[in-house]
């Protein structure tokens, strides 16, 4: 399991093989390491055929895994881009260096001290000379569409969703961990890979 966590929030990913051999995975919202999905509301069609673990959410991914270099892109080119299972519906989205609700803010700094005014310009000078730096700011949204809830249509575009705002060295630190966690994953349950 992979889990990427802000100030007590996290989002877990571990990977599942599905019987007919197709990627499964198994997502989680977690509030200090506690379930955050109530097991009452949550959809369970697979779950005679998948073992399933409380609160959490699982979603077949009908190609190869995407998932990681999804994830890998956004770091690399410094890009707002989106992800998307197959059924049901997960939507995972990065953007790079925004903050939800990606409007300009309705505030205004009214004082700035001096050595907050100099961190602040010695950053962007910084950035200017070079691209990534450990502590870019990355917003993971993350929509559970209302298919993976009990009765819920699938893929109709409305759900729950998290929002973390993580760090570079964070992003890719799960981004590591999750691609040890695929490898363990392949090794251990499709040999055949």
């Amino acid at each position: 399991m992979a889990e990427l966590t802000s100030n007590g929030l996290s989002l877990s990913i571990e990977f599942a093989k599905h019987p007919s051999n197709r990627l499964l995975y198994r997502f989680s919202f977690l509030w200090k390491g506690k379930q955050i999905l109530n097991e009452d509301v949550l959809g369970r069609d697979m779950s005679g055929k998948i073992k399933s673990k409380v609160g959490s959410v699982i979603t077949i991914n009908e190609e190869e895994e995407t998932l990681i270099p999804f994830f890998e892109v956004a770091l690399e080119f410094g890009i707002a881009e989106y992800w998307e299972s197959s059924e049901p519906g997960i939507t995972i989205a990065v953007y790079p260096e925004l903050y939800f609700p990606f409007l300009p803010t309705n505030s205004d700094i009214i004082y700035a001290s001096d050595s907050f005014k100099a961190i602040r310009e010695a950053y962007k000078k910084l950035k200017v000379t070079k691209q990534k730096i450990d502590d870019d700011d990355f917003t993971i949204i993350v929509l559970f569409d209302t298919g993976n809830f009990r009765g819920g249509r699938s893929s109709d575009g409305e759900g729950i969703s998290m929002h973390l705002v993580v760090e570079r060295v964070q992003l890719e630190r799960f981004v590591t961990n999750l691609r040890r966690e695929y490898s363990l994953f392949i090794q251990k349950l499709l040999p055949h890979h």
